[in-house]
């Protein structure tokens, strides 16, 4: 079984492959997987926006999970990750006004 978990300031789009969401957590079946072999899935998510002041990353967790049907994960440490994620430039729009003291009719 593989998950993957969005995090913050992210909505899920689309996640390729037959799978489940619960909340903003996406779920794949048990599927065959030689040894050594790999495997992609692909999530694309939208970027809340407006971003909340501050917010400039979002983290993004996956676990696979040995169902056992194959005979046991040989090692099971390297079975999650994480992965921080930058949100793009935070816009700063800043606008400065000068002008004589005093004007009169027709300046």
């Amino acid at each position: 079984v593989l998950t993957d978990t969005l995090g913050s300031h992210v909505s899920l789009v689309s996640a390729s492959g037959s799978n489940t969401v619960t909340g903003k957590t996406i779920t794949w079946a048990a599927f065959p997987l030689a040894a050594g072999a790999s495997t992609t899935r692909t999530v694309t998510v939208d970027v809340a926006n407006p971003l909340p002041v501050g917010a400039s990353s979002t983290t993004n967790a996956a676990e696979a999970t040995d169902d056992g049907a194959h005979g046991d994960d040989t090692d099971p440490s390297n079975n999650t990750d994480s992965v921080l994620v930058g949100l793009g430039s935070v816009v700063d729009l800043s606008v400065d006004k000068t002008a004589p003291a005093t004007a009169g009719p027709g300046d």
